[in-house]
């Protein structure tokens, strides 16, 4: 289908005008050759970076999706594993006062 499409536009673009039957124009009613070319050349661009917009989509699309349900089930699980490890441990009154006035003496009182 984009080969057909590529074919019906270079046609479209590149007809030869000699073989087409002109009109009678005045010399001021010619039209620009620079114009023509410059059209031509918008048309190319334009069609190849189409072309280049679907081929890195199809490049893109192409790249293997990594099994992320099974990464996050492993990682969850070696998680919980370290987890269960920790034992949990009370403070006693003492370390709760210590850590109360290390608090108190390290405050700065810098507002």
């Amino acid at each position: 289908m984009i080969k057909r499409w590529l074919i019906q536009l270079g046609q479209w673009l590149f007809v030869d005008y000699k073989k087409q039957q002109k009109p009678n124009l005045k010399a001021s009613d010619e039209p620009n050759p620079t114009r023509r070319r410059l059209f031509k050349q918008a048309a190319i661009g334009a069609v190849s970076v189409t072309g280049t917009a679907g081929l890195a989509k199809t490049v893109v699309d192409g790249v293997p999706t990594p099994e992320l349900k099974q990464k996050y089930r492993r990682d969850a699980l070696q998680g919980e594993a370290e987890l269960r490890e920790w034992e949990y441990v009370v403070m006693t009154d003492l370390e709760k006062k210590a850590m109360v006035q290390s608090l108190i003496n390290n405050y700065d009182h810098k507002t």
